[in-house]
């Protein structure tokens, strides 16, 4: 009895050392898998964050570029060459650069009701000419074409707002949008001139919407029919 007691007892202690031994060696295992899942999950992070931050710069340069568009579509470009800066015409000069018809009463040119309108007007900070002056440009088309003598001066002006040097360019923009369109019209180029006056040569003297509406626009001059003094009488038979 008490040599199989002994025998009992040494074969459960072997036992209990091979558990022991088992499980020693298994407890490293789990700890590599679980370094890995780790290693793993990190790996993820990093990459979640990475793909996060160039979304954010993708982000911020496409907001950089549209703002920068606008800007560009707001502001006037600047001029390419001598041909296309501003033309500055001072109110208290008189004289211009083209020269008047010899006799304008033997032209046989007659100012009719054709083209009584002799003002284009624009929205807010645009100078293309809207399709609602198609017929004023034609009539005044066809009377440049029918007297080759003929000479025009196109004058753009703009309201108060806006600095000195941006008005300039916008009513030369204005002006030029005129000539460009009586071009397409079949007028020769060496028939109309363009200038501007900015916002220095107002038609309404009021700071308000109506007032500014009105001297957003660019005026259509007959040189040696017009005289200096008669761009105010004319742009008024225009509405």
């Amino acid at each position: 009895m008490v040599i199989g007691r002994i025998l009992s007892a040494v074969a459960v202690a072997l036992l209990a050392v091979g558990c022991a031994s088992q499980g020693g060696t298994r407890q490293p295992r789990a700890t590599a898998e679980q370094r890995q899942i780790i290693e793993q999950q990190d790996r993820l992070r990093l990459a979640e964050e990475r793909q996060k931050q160039a979304r954010i710069q993708e982000e911020q340069a496409a907001l950089q570029r549209h703002m920068q568009s606008r800007r560009q579509d707001k502001e006037p470009a600047a001029p390419q060459n001598r041909d296309e800066q501003p033309q500055i015409v001072r109110l208290s000069e008189t004289s211009l650069s083209e020269g008047p018809l010899d006799d304008p009463t033997q032209s046989r040119v007659h100012l009719d009701a054709s083209v009584s309108k002799r003002s284009i007007y624009y929205q807010f900070d645009a100078y293309n000419v809207d399709e609602q002056y198609e017929a004023v440009l034609t009539a005044h088309a066809k009377l440049l074409m029918g007297a080759s003598a003929l000479q025009m001066r196109v004058e753009g002006n703009c309201d108060e707002r806006g600095s000195r040097e941006y008005n300039l360019a916008l009513g030369q923009r204005r002006a030029d949008s005129v000539k460009r369109a009586l071009s397409l019209l079949g007028v020769s180029t060496k028939q109309v001139s363009a200038v501007s006056f900015g916002s220095e040569k107002p038609k309404a003297l009021g700071h308000n919407d109506t007032d500014w509406a009105e001297n957003r626009r660019s005026d259509l001059m007959y040189v040696g029919i017009d005289g200096p003094h008669d761009t105010q009488q004319s742009s008024e038979i225009a509405r």
